[in-house]
């Protein structure tokens, strides 16, 4: 199981809450990140406060760069494999345990 933090709608902090979300699997060209880290950015706080337009109908998990560990592969995702430390900036969906990303994305991060 993993979990993420979602925001139900525009608002302050208080919109902010856990919840439990299946693990993902990955698609043909993404990878399964288990995330060590990630940002909290400017463009997170204006979506999240409704600066920028709401783009979803439901919960939205916010987060847009991040660090972890590669979990899984999918079986067109070259250049990676399971272990490979990376970060990525993508929109929306880093506020979580874990989050797919498609490989094209990634960077991978030095040992040191």
């Amino acid at each position: 199981m993993a979990y993420a933090i979602v925001a139900s709608k525009p608002g302050g902090t208080e919109v902010l809450r856990k919840i439990d979300v299946a693990l993902p699997v990955p698609s043909a060209t993404d990878v399964l990140i288990r995330q060590t880290a990630v940002g909290v950015n400017f463009h997170d706080v204006y979506m999240r406060s409704g600066l920028y337009p709401w783009p979803v109908e439901k919960d939205l998990i916010l987060g847009c760069e991040g660090v972890g560990v590669i979990e899984a592969v999918g079986l067109e995702a070259s250049g990676f494999s399971v272990g490979d430390r990376v970060a990525y900036t993508v929109p929306n969906g880093g506020y979580a345990t874990h989050r797919l990303v498609p490989a094209a994305s990634l960077v991978h991060l030095p040992d040191h």
